[in-house]
């Protein structure tokens, strides 16, 4: 039996990391360059297009990377996923037990208010 086809969404979020790791490896190696003397060093587009080359070869996929990302990532920023998860509200932990909890309180027919579920959480 066949798989299912990715959705749009998946396919973007699988991109993204893709290009995520692909800007990590990038700055680190760019940070590493920096830390040569300056007659030897690597500038951070030359860096960017080698990682963008290497990573076309090994999978066959074309991903642009901005040199001005790569120098930003080797100085210490953060991607947007990472980003976004040092604000969210809940931990991956107490999201499972809110979930479990959510299901508890229907499976036994007391389906949850926004304010009962938010005295529950708080």
């Amino acid at each position: 039996m066949p798989a299912k086809a990715k959705s749009e969404a998946l396919k973007a979020r699988e991109l993204q990391k893709e290009k995520d790791d692909l800007l990590d490896r990038a700055g680190a190696a760019y940070l590493t360059e920096l830390s040569k003397p300056e007659k030897n060093c690597k500038s951070s587009r030359t860096i960017a297009k080698d990682f963008m080359q290497l990573h076309l070869e090994a999978t066959g996929r074309h991903i642009k990377l901005s040199h001005q990302t790569v120098a930003a990532r080797a100085a210490g920023r953060k991607s947007k996923v990472q980003a976004a998860q040092a604000r969210k509200w809940l931990l991956p932990t107490e999201v499972e037990i809110v979930i479990s909890h959510i299901l508890k309180s229907a499976e036994q027919g007391f389906p949850l208010s926004h304010r009962r579920l938010k005295e529950d959480v708080d």
